[in-house]
Formats: C-alpha cells, structure tokens, sequence
C-alpha cells in the first residue's frame, strides 16, 4: 500500500496515538493494513525521534571525521614518501616500484609524476 494523504486523514481520525479513539490493532483491522504500518506511520507524523537514531547519526557524523582525519593523514604520508623518493636522481620506473612497496595507490603515484594510472599500472606490470 502507498500512503496517500487522504490515509493520513483517516489514520488521525481512528489512532489513539494521533488524535483517535482506536488501537494500532483495531486502526489496522480498519485500514486493510499491518499494526507495524499503523505505527510507524503515525510516529512519521508526529515526528518521533528515537534515541537509536539520534545514536546512529552521531555514530556516522563522528565516523565521517574519523574517515576525513585518516584520509588526510595517509595523503600527508604519500605526499613525504613520494617526495622523498622523488628527490633521489633515479630513473622513473625505479621511483614507480618505491613507491608502491610503499603502498601508495596508483593514482597518486601517476598524480605526482605527470602520468596516467594506466600507464604506472604498465610499469608495474613489466616489471613482476
């Protein structure tokens, strides 16, 4: 079932929780719909806020900074690894094969050396 507005009116007319004078059972036996549908209908339009939701999001809000804190932290480790090796008077290919026993991603690797991904993918590829 899709809910429409005029099932809106009719859910506030019958259920206790919003105004009515019926249970979720009954609203439900009425409706043609589940006892879960009436209910949690009804907590949509009254706006309920459960503390396992206020949970979740704080626990994806703090997992986000966590996430941004590592990635930044891996990009600074890339960036000193690549500019280190990147310092030493070698050859391209032998820069590449440092760099990813370092376990840098190729992206980055072709980023610093003005290369695409597919080609640093190549060198590596020639040289296992």
């Amino acid at each position: 079932m899709k809910w429409q507005i005029k099932d809106d009116a009719e859910l506030k007319r019958l259920y206790r929780g919003l105004g009515g004078k019926l249970s979720a059972s009954k609203t439900a036996k009425a409706l043609g719909i589940t006892r879960n549908m009436v209910i949690a209908r009804a907590n949509r339009i009254l706006g309920t806020i459960f503390q396992s939701h206020i949970d979740r999001l704080n626990n994806q809000k703090r997992q986000k900074e966590l996430n941004q804190i590592a990635r930044a932290e891996a990009e600074r480790r890339y960036a000193i690894i690549l500019a280190e090796i990147a310092k030493v008077n070698v050859d391209r290919r032998s820069v590449i094969l440092a760099a990813r026993e370092s376990r840098i991603p190729f992206r980055r690797i072709a980023g610093q050396l003005r290369i695409s991904r597919q080609r640093v993918y190549q060198i590596i590829g020639n040289h296992q």
